[in-house]
């Protein structure tokens, strides 16, 4: 792949028309993908689901699984949080609209009043000069501050780790990769998405010095080490290992899993090819046939994401199409 020149070389060989070069790419890479199936199969492991291979993995400093789980009062505040921005937006453009119109109205009639404000403003120099907000008592920093910032923490600032800095950062590599091997032995090789090699002990001090840049300290605390361990553990640490999370606890039990087995096995003998049948019928000849109702639901929830049953009037229909 293309991508795996790019971040390990940080170059781009382009041949094309007899013309071969090479171009820099000293970029960071920020990418998403969706899961194998269109939705993440809980039935899986992690490495089943992420269709991408592991020596690509491994370049990543930091990997998040991001699940879309069915929560009532999450989807309720994310429903509220973006009718908010549209609304917001919306009142936005029309006080936008209607202050132009009052400048463009009364740019005449108040020149006087416009020169004094304008006076008073342009002779102070300090933050306001350099573009810094400070007229806002929350603390907030406006755009072209924080882009100063960073720019300045780029040129200025090399945070370098101390031996003690090191020695902590040494040690817990060695433990993660312990434990990485206990989980190995345990759940097979399949259970590990990402492997944990030397490049997770770089990203690890790439981590803390870009956490110690940003204070614009020269040199790397044990803090910041310990704030690098606890992302890199709840992103790759947890990619890595996703098959023993919480997050699908509840298909550690062999049990529950053959029970779910079970009702894909009963649905895919019942439900006829290219027809639609009502959804809680099916359910119902489930229960009456010894099938636990949550396991004939979730069978249904696992095939539709396979892409082996299609939903039809917010799941009342459904309809086995392989």
């Amino acid at each position: 792949m293309a991508i795996h020149e790019a971040m390990e070389q940080q170059t781009i060989s382009v041949a094309k028309a007899g013309i071969t070069t090479v171009l820099n790419s000293r970029t960071s890479v920020l990418a998403a993908a969706n899961p194998i199936f269109g939705r993440y199969d809980d039935m899986k492991s992690a490495s089943e689901n992420i269709d991408l291979m592991s020596t690509i993995l491994s370049r990543f400093d930091l990997i998040f699984i991001v699940r879309d789980l069915r929560n009532e009062d999450r989807d309720r505040s994310i429903a509220r949080h973006v009718m908010g921005v549209h609304i917001n937006a919306s009142a936005l453009s029309v006080n936008g609209e209607e202050s132009g119109q009052r400048h463009g109205a009364g740019t005449a009639s108040s020149s006087s009043s416009s020169a004094s404000v304008s006076g008073a403003n342009g002779g102070g120099g300090g933050a306001s000069s350099l573009g810094m907000d400070i007229s806002g008592e929350s603390g907030d920093l406006d755009f072209m501050t924080i882009k100063k910032f960073v720019t300045y923490c780029r040129s200025r600032c090399a945070p370098r780790l101390s031996p003690e800095t090191a020695a902590l950062l040494s040690s817990d590599y060695v433990k993660i990769r312990t434990e990485m091997k206990q989980r190995r032995e345990e759940q097979g090789e399949a259970a590990q998405a990402v492997p944990i090699t030397v490049r997770q002990l770089e990203a690890l001090v790439r981590l803390s010095e870009s956490l110690a840049k940003m204070e614009l300290k020269a040199e790397v605390e044990p803090r910041h080490v310990e704030e690098a361990i606890r992302l890199f553990k709840v992103s790759t640490g947890s990619a890595a290992s996703y098959s023993s999370s919480a997050a699908v606890a509840e298909f550690a039990n062999e049990d529950k899993q053959r029970e779910v087995e079970r009702a894909m096995g009963f649905l895919r003998h019942r439900l006829p090819l290219n027809s639609k049948v009502n959804a809680s019928r099916v359910v119902e000849e489930a229960t009456h046939q010894r099938y636990a109702a949550p396991a004939v639901k979730q069978a249904l929830g696992i095939m539709t994401m396979r892409g082996e049953v299609k939903e039809y009037n917010h799941g009342r229909l459904v309809e086995r199409l392989r």
